[in-house]
Order: C-alpha cells, then sequence, then structure tokens
C-alpha cells in the first residue's frame, strides 16, 4: 500500500527531523522487523540491491526473499562515526530471481555513541535502489516436446496416406 517514496529518487541529505526528504520509518514498539515487498512488471534476475538509511535508526540486517521461504541474509555495517547523518547499506551478490521482492530489515539493539545511549527504537530508510535485469524466459519443456510429438505424428500419417493411396490405372 505504499507511495512508492522507497523508490522514487529523492535521497534525504540531513537527519529526520531537518530534511525535507521523506524517510519511511518503523517503530520496533508497533512493527519488529518490517517488512518491504517489491513488484516488478516481470521476473527479474536480482543481484545488488541497495538502502539507504539514517545512521542512529537503522536496521541490523536484511533479508531478502523472492519465494519467503528461502532467505538471503546479510548483516549491515553501521560506520563506526556518522560523518553525515545518513548512509547506504549495499547487499551484492544476492542471486535471486522473481517478479516479487520480499525485504525484511531486522530491528538493531541500542548502542553507545560518544557516551551517548542511542535507543535505536526505529528504522528510517529515505530510499531503496534495486539492481537487477530481466531474467530470460525459458521455452516450456512440456511445450516443446508436444510440438515436436505432433509433427512426428503428423509426418508419420502423412507418409501412411501416400503409402495407402491407390494409384487409378
Amino acid at each position: 500500500g505504499g507511495k512508492g517514496d522507497l523508490t522514487d529518487g529523492v535521497i534525504a541529505t540531513s537527519n529526520w527531523n531537518i530534511t525535507t526528504a521523506p524517510f519511511v520509518g518503523w517503530s520496533q514498539s508497533y512493527v519488529a522487523s518490517p517488512v518491504i515487498t517489491f513488484h516488478f512488471a516481470r521476473v527479474m534476475d536480482i543481484s545488488d540491491v541497495s538502502v539507504h538509511m539514517n545512521w542512529g535508526y537503522s536496521a541490523s540486517s536484511a533479508d531478502f526473499s523472492v519465494d519467503r521461504t528461502t532467505w538471503v541474509h546479510r548483516v549491515i555495517d553501521l560506520p563506526a562515526s556518522p560523518g553525515g547523518a545518513n548512509f547506504w547499506a549495499g547487499f551484492q551478490d544476492l542471486g535471486l530471481t522473481g517478479d516479487t521482492l520480499v525485504m525484511r530489515l531486522n530491528d538493531r539493539a541500542g548502542f553507545f555513541y560518544n557516551s551517548n545511549y542511542l535507543a535505536a527504537d526505529w528504522i528510517l530508510i529515505s530510499e531503496v535502489t534495486i539492481d537487477g535485469v530481466p531474467a530470460p524466459i525459458p521455452e516450456p519443456a512440456v511445450t516443446s516436446l508436444l510440438l515436436a510429438g505432433m509433427g512426428i505424428v503428423s509426418i508419420a500419417a502423412r507418409g501412411r496416406t501416400r503409402r495407402n493411396r491407390k494409384i487409378p490405372g
């Protein structure tokens, strides 16, 4: 039911309470490990996903799936110091193929930074990029075999008809 804010190309340049760019966020009190589903118009070979997060309110890891049974787990390397309010978390070599990508952002425990405790009670992200290419569409083997079988039967029937035909004399 989202509005596309996560893939609109608008990246927050400052902290969530300062920037005019939109953040999408989840309070861990209400939504533990939020799940985001991306739908594609066709089957894609998905290699990489990048998520732009607010530094103090980021996930600890992300899980990716195209079928919700087999998950690819990736840990988020939180930069040692913010160096800015936001950062890109990149997830490479996912090797997923499907028309629906499911991403689960796992909650982070609170932590200390410069003697200050950061509760990390929210996950805030401003953009997601997904790198992939349309997957080749394989020809169904059953259809190929059926067509080949029909061709062989047709040729055999035609030959039989020719042999059984009497030539008037």
